[in-house]
């Protein structure tokens, strides 16, 4: 734990004056959004006649792998399509290896002005030091780190373990324990360790410094391991760290969206709270109305179950949905008796096009 608040612009601006004097292109901005920016803008001077990445959540959080996908503007060498299975994903990614413009994130920057990078396949690693004319490499200030010694330890206690929870089924020791060992599997994601001293030629390689903490939602889980062995964290606005006196039960809530890592389920004791039953539901809508018409809740509460009943409806009404629509029907003056008839205000309890699709197919 740190005993008090880095100066992070501080810290950005001489890890881009060291990164500068290294050889490469070095750019401090303020958030995730003016990177996305700059990034764009970096790929409309280029003007590449193909472009390629390797796989970083902070890439993914700018938007621009979607972006890319979905356009026709540019060759898009996408060796993560979900759509592919891994042996052509592998080959995609060779040809991804010459692209005129290739974009990823880095495991950790040192203020020496040095990148590393533990990589399984290498392909995220190998266009860096050669083949694309171009690349862009994503930093946010959680991977700036003060040496060598620390960048490796970074990527053994955080980017391994983080990493190898996003690839589901893996059982290498970090993905079971959270905790980085030298293991022989073959499994293994840090196949190959890269330290990046200097740019050549001279300015091919942009990094973006982000004053901010990477984007990575998804590994939210494993970065709490630490502070729940610990038992303690560290504010930086503050400068406290808070120590707990006794151990104590934590309480870790989670909805069913996302798969929580091996790692992180290990130390857990699993309980299942199931969705409200009708009567149940009724008790909390009580709570946040006052008075609400008898008919209009009957209806509306029919009509809200028998949309949650609809296997084809990907992403079902909850009851934070089902609260906002009562708002709206009671705002609206709907009488309770269309709304069995075709559920109006539809769009506040489903949130994508085909959810509403397969309602409106239910009810001819």
């Amino acid at each position: 734990m740190q005993n008090e608040t880095p100066d992070f612009p501080t810290r950005l601006a001489a890890c881009a004056r060291q990164l500068r004097r290294h050889g490469f292109e070095a750019v401090c901005v303020a958030n995730l959004a003016e990177a996305g920016r700059r990034l764009r803008d970096e790929i409309a001077r280029c003007a590449p006649r193909s472009i390629s990445y390797g796989d970083s959540m902070t890439l993914r959080a700018t938007g621009i792998v979607e972006e890319l996908r979905n356009g026709s503007r540019y060759e898009f060498i996408d060796g993560f399509d979900p759509a592919l299975p891994r042996p052509e994903q592998l080959e995609v990614r060779r040809k991804g290896l010459l692209a005129d413009f290739f974009m990823t994130g880095v495991n950790a920057v040192t203020l020496g002005g040095s990148l590393y990078w533990v990589d399984m396949v290498g392909n995220r690693t190998a266009p860096v030091i050669f083949g694309p004319r171009r690349v862009v490499l994503l930093a946010g200030r959680n991977k700036i780190v003060d040496t060598q010694a620390d960048a490796e330890r970074r990527v053994q206690q955080i980017a391994g373990p983080k990493n190898v929870a996003r690839h589901t089924g893996f059982r290498t020791p970090c993905a079971v324990t959270g905790l980085c060992a030298d293991c022989n599997s073959p499994q293994r994601i840090c196949n190959s360790r890269v330290w990046l001293e200097r740019c050549y030629p001279a300015g091919r390689i942009l990094v973006l410094l982000i004053d901010e903490v990477d984007k990575a939602d998804l590994e939210f889980p494993n970065d709490l391991l630490w502070e729940l062995d610990k038992m303690e964290f560290y504010i930086p606005e503050t400068k406290e760290t808070i120590k707990a006196k006794h151990r104590p039960i934590v309480i870790i809530t989670s909805n069913a969206e996302k798969e929580l890592p091996d790692a992180f389920l290990r130390r857990c004791i699993f309980h299942y709270i199931a969705f409200p039953t009708q009567e149940q539901m009724e008790k909390i809508i009580r709570v946040h109305f006052d008075k609400l018409d008898e008919a209009l809740l009957a209806q509306a509460m029919q009509a809200f179950y028998w949309l949650r009943s609809i296997d084809s409806i990907e992403k079902k009404p909850s009851t934070s949905e089902l609260v906002d629509w009562l708002r709206a029907l009671e705002l609206g003056g709907v009488d309770p008796a269309r709304i069995a008839k075709d559920i109006p205000f539809a769009g506040v309890l489903l949130k994508k096009d085909k959810d509403i699709t397969a309602m409106q197919r239910r009810m001819r």
